[in-house]
């Protein structure tokens, strides 16, 4: 079983409530994973269920939510941006719409461009930025599409220019809306129309 805490943050309580879970059922180990979530291996049929059940809405469900973040401002000394709140805010704003389609992979966050979010080799990236817009410092992050780290597919995404941070969430929003109306997946849209991604990137660049 896979379990996701957001942005691979997980509380004292939830770990607790897992810990106390599994207490007493046999050969059971835990194992954590480069995409920063856990998985809980050796359960038999009905302990997987349990398991599920029991920590349902406790971590991550969709791939967006399951996204990954470098740890970013202010524990990072040398980031720029807080990549965490970045994700969070992500995820609350697709809540608040009541969005719950699972049509968006994962979104690998880096704070800053020291890639410890593996921003280039993904998806979709976001790496952060500062950019002077309207004679103001603010906060962006670059976008990186369709990169990926799979073997016999390496390939750095491309680079589609800055959108302030406090836009993203509506940006992601809005991209999953149009893969949405295509009835495709996420690979099929950048292969076919990449145009619309182009258009809807330019909506939002700085």
């Amino acid at each position: 079983m896979y379990f996701h805490p957001i942005g691979g943050q997980i509380s004292v309580y939830i770990l607790e409530k897992i810990l106390n879970l599994i207490d007493g059922m046999k050969d059971i180990s835990i194992r954590l994973t480069m995409t920063e979530g856990m998985y809980i291996r050796n359960l038999n049929g009905e302990e997987a269920e349990k398991l599920l059940n029991e920590t349902k809405n406790l971590g991550g469900e969709t791939h967006l939510e399951q996204s990954i973040s470098c740890i970013g401002v202010p524990t990072c000394q040398i980031g720029l941006l807080e990549s965490q709140k970045m994700l969070n805010e992500i995820i609350e704003y697709f809540k608040e719409k009541n969005y719950t389609k699972d049509v968006l992979p994962r979104i690998h966050i880096s704070g800053c461009g020291n890639s410890c979010g593996i921003h280039e080799a993904c998806l979709i990236g976001l790496t952060g930025k500062k950019k002077k817009v309207n004679d103001e410092l603010q906060d962006t992050f670059e976008i990186h599409i369709n990169g990926s780290f799979e073997e016999g597919s390496a390939r750095l995404g491309k680079v589609y220019g800055q959108i302030l941070a406090k836009e993203i969430p509506e940006f992601l929003y809005e991209l999953s809306l149009l893969i949405e109306k295509k009835n495709i997946n996420f690979h099929d849209f950048i292969d076919k129309y990449e145009n619309e991604l182009e258009d809807l990137v330019d909506k939002y660049k700085k």
